[in-house]
């Protein structure tokens, strides 16, 4: 069998590249690795089977000095969400092949219109996972408390979007006190999603030490944020135990954890804000309500302080009227009892003078001046019977015009 040196097969290969890869071509891909040394980028780019995580091409390319520099005045601020991994691309390369090097792939330009079109497809797809497994409506039907005082903060403590949150708490012009309980959590690149998740699954362990969970980013590109479009991030806050508010820093569109929260705000600051305005209508609803029970009852005292004195002026007339018909009652009681008395007294006084005309009349002065007389012995005991006159030995008789002692013989 003929045997061909490494130099030989090598240099074949160069020829049919060069042959067949004349021009720059469009390359369709993911950035599984990227490092900067010099200006210059060297990236590791695969693809992977649809709908798996499994790899079935792999190639390494650059980015030279002078092209960066292009590809950044073209990109501007988008550049560095573009280059990181994870990230769908299409990229413009040169292919050749070096005998010593092998192959190469020199990047020359991206088609930034890909990426967000690759970012968008695989954002509807999210999204229609979540409406299947009916997770995208499932944190609206949770009720935000009255009060919002015990904060779970899902975000990084050295991001500038979590410092403005907590400025603006800490500042409030109502002095109202918030307990804030922060899950740092990377916001962006390959450690966001697990980092996220897991403090999600933390919160919910102690779920009844919060009022609220809020998610909170500062600003960035749409790509800086496309990591909210996670189906795992976004199922975990649907189903959160607990209410959730999202503040990751954009203002038109909607991320899809935005699209599963509770509620979603457009800033860190926007979310301190909305925390703040919860409290300060609670107490204001506490104190309208307080001004109105303290109206009621004040309208309650004043009709019942009307009715006393109308019943006390009431009370008074007809004490007074009961008090006038009373007295008219006891002067008539009166006058009748003086009446009966009299005519009580007029009728014993009648039966007195009867009696009177009748003891005058045998009152023994007016007997004697009728004729009679009567006997006493000398101890004044009257004698009414013969038997006893005859055992005295004298006996007085008085007659009408005196007495007279009689000497008794027979005694």
């Amino acid at each position: 069998m003929e045997s061909y040196s490494l130099y030989e097969v090598n240099e074949y290969i160069k020829r049919v590249i060069a042959l067949n890869f004349e021009e720059a071509v469009w390359i369709e891909c993911e950035i599984n690795q990227i490092n900067e040394k010099r200006g210059n980028y060297y990236l590791q780019l695969i693809e992977k089977e649809e709908d798996k995580d499994v790899i079935k091409a792999q190639a390494s390319a650059a980015i030279w000095y002078r092209s960066a520099l292009f590809i950044k005045k073209k990109l501007g601020k988008l550049f560095d969400s573009i280059l990181q991994s994870g990230v769908n691309v299409k990229l413009k390369c040169n292919i050749s092949f070096s005998e010593r090097y092998g192959m190469n792939y020199v990047i020359e330009d991206i088609d930034v219109n890909y990426t967000m079109g690759q970012m968008e497809l695989q954002r509807q797809k999210v999204i229609e996972r979540l409406k299947e497994e009916k997770l995208l409506n499932l944190n609206h039907e949770k009720t935000l408390p009255s009060v919002l005082q015990r904060i779970a903060v899902v975000s990084s403590e050295k991001a500038a979007g979590f410092a403005d949150f907590m400025e603006q708490l800490n500042q409030n012009s109502y002095d109202y006190a918030f307990e804030i309980a922060l899950f740092d959590s990377s916001m962006q690149g390959k450690n966001m999603e697990s980092e996220v998740t897991e403090s999600i699954r933390e919160i919910n362990e102690s779920y009844k030490e919060y009022d609220v969970v809020v998610v909170i980013r500062g600003g960035g590109s749409k790509l800086d944020l496309s990591g909210f479009d996670n189906f795992n991030i976004a199922a975990h806050i649907a189903k959160c135990k607990l209410p959730v508010i999202t503040g990751i820093g954009h203002e038109i569109d909607q991320t899809v954890s935005d699209l599963t929260a509770n509620l979603s705000l457009k800033t860190p600051t926007a979310v301190a804000g909305y925390l703040i305005d919860q409290n300060l209508h609670f107490e204001t609803t506490v104190m309208q309500l307080a001004q109105e029970i303290n109206g009621h009852i004040q309208h309650i005292f004043d009709q019942d302080s009307l009715t006393l004195d109308t019943i006390q002026e009431r009370l008074h007339y007809s004490v007074k009227d009961r008090f006038s018909s009373e007295n008219i009652s006891l002067q008539s009681i009166e006058q009748m009892t003086q009446n009966a008395i009299h005519q009580k007294f007029r009728h014993h006084r009648s039966k007195l003078e009867a009696v009177e005309g009748i003891l005058k009349a045998v009152h023994p002065d007016n007997v004697l001046k009728r004729g009679f007389s009567y006997v006493m012995n000398e101890r004044k005991e009257h004698i009414t019977t013969k038997k006893s006159a005859k055992s005295e030995s004298e006996l007085i008789i008085h007659f009408r015009d005196g007495k007279l002692k009689v000497n008794n013989t027979n005694g």
